[in-house]
């Protein structure tokens, strides 16, 4: 596989974990609920990010039905492992600074 089909792969499966995470309502409010529990724990935006991109999205993600069969249905396939979950993670930047400040006025 040449470098410029990683690079495409790691693009499209980026983009699919970036439109399913946002548009699956019920997901996305399970990751809020994640967001809250973390920004309860004390954990800083930086560090709930890194949770979220190394944790809970690349798990959760792999039990959605349709997100994974986005990835394989294309030849060639992409994988749950071509995802940049940091990026995908980013997207909750706003919910982030949201749920810390509704939080830290308690």
């Amino acid at each position: 596989m040449s470098w410029k089909d990683i690079l495409k792969s790691t693009a499209t499966a980026t983009r699919s974990a970036d439109l399913w995470s946002m548009n699956d309502f019920g997901f996305y409010k399970s990751i809020l609920d994640d967001i809250k529990f973390l920004v309860k724990k004390g954990h800083t935006k930086e560090e709930i990010i890194g949770v979220l991109a190394s944790n809970i999205l690349p798990e959760k993600m792999a039990h959605l039905d349709g997100f994974m069969e986005e990835l394989t249905e294309y030849e060639p396939s992409d994988g749950i492992t071509d995802v940049d979950w940091e990026e995908v993670a980013i997207n909750f930047d706003e919910d982030i600074d949201t749920i810390i400040e509704d939080y830290s006025q308690d």
